[in-house]
């Protein structure tokens, strides 16, 4: 059997056994509308506020050199960002969405005094943000703050990746492929302040970049791509660096992101 058809069997059969999906990828390529949807998720809301949020109209957009590619990107002023619709489904036992992965691709140019919120899962932005960096420490949340090596800078195009698995009260944060901080503590378990509205849920959303009383960045970002499932840091290093575009679905299946690669440097070398 020749190599091509054995390769397009190995990947078909990873993808069957894989439980994780590419949800949803936004590229701000002067739109809001999902690039990739593989969900049902609309288009992003550009919001802004403390506490309550309220439409922004439309972002600016502008071409940028993100690591090594040439794209639009969307700007964002301190206590703005977007409202998110992913579509997705409850997951892990629970009646909320309780596995995820959030990737970020985006650079901050300035941030509130002592911290800026990468998200918030609460739609309607009553409380805290859920995950932070905090200034000239790292990033985490409820007082656990963590970088990785080389430090995140602000002024700097990074990708920022958060696994959570509320099965095990674990959020993993990872910066352009480095762990920064891997918390397995925790405390409200499923359906908890962690977890993400299902669709099915009267309020079916969750916000980037906000939080309730301002702790808010300005920055820029390039692309935004959500999962239903908790990545690994192997996994999140197979999506490539900052700048390049989050695959089509076929490339992720979990079991299969190393092969995948081990499989194209091949067909590379026999062309």
């Amino acid at each position: 059997m020749k190599r091509k058809a054995i390769a397009s069997i190995i990947v078909l059969s990873l993808v069957a056994a894989s439980n994780a999906n590419l949800v949803c990828v936004y590229d701000f390529d002067q739109t809001l509308a999902p690039k990739i949807n593989n969900s049902g998720a609309a288009d992003l809301k550009f919001v802004q506020g403390t506490g309550a949020v309220n439409d922004a109209g439309t972002p600016t957009y502008s071409v940028q050199t993100v690591g090594s590619v040439s794209k639009y990107v969307a700007e964002f002023a301190m206590t703005q960002g977007f409202k998110v619709q992913s579509g997705m489904t409850a997951n892990a036992g629970g009646t909320k969405v309780n596995r995820y992965t959030l990737i970020w691709d985006l650079k901050v140019t300035s941030m509130a005094p002592g911290y800026f919120s990468f998200y918030q899962t609460n739609p309607s932005n009553t409380d805290d943000g859920d995950m932070f960096y905090k200034a000239n420490t790292g990033l985490g949340i409820s007082g656990d703050y963590k970088n990785s090596n080389p430090p995140y800078a602000l002024d700097n195009w990074h990708r920022i990746a958060m696994s959570v698995d509320l099965t095990g009260n674990r959020m993993t944060i990872y910066v352009d492929g480095n762990l920064a901080n891997d918390k397995t503590d925790l405390y409200s378990g499923v359906d908890g302040r962690w977890s993400l509205e299902p669709n099915s849920s009267a309020n079916p959303f969750f916000l980037i970049f906000m939080d309730e009383d301002g702790e808010n960045a300005a920055g820029y970002i390039s692309q935004f791509a959500i999962f239903d499932s908790y990545l690994t840091q192997s996994q999140i290093q197979a999506l490539g660096t900052v700048g390049q575009p989050v695959p089509e679905p076929a490339t992720l299946a979990v079991l299969g992101l190393g092969a995948l690669g081990l499989l194209a440097r091949r067909k590379s070398r026999n062309a």
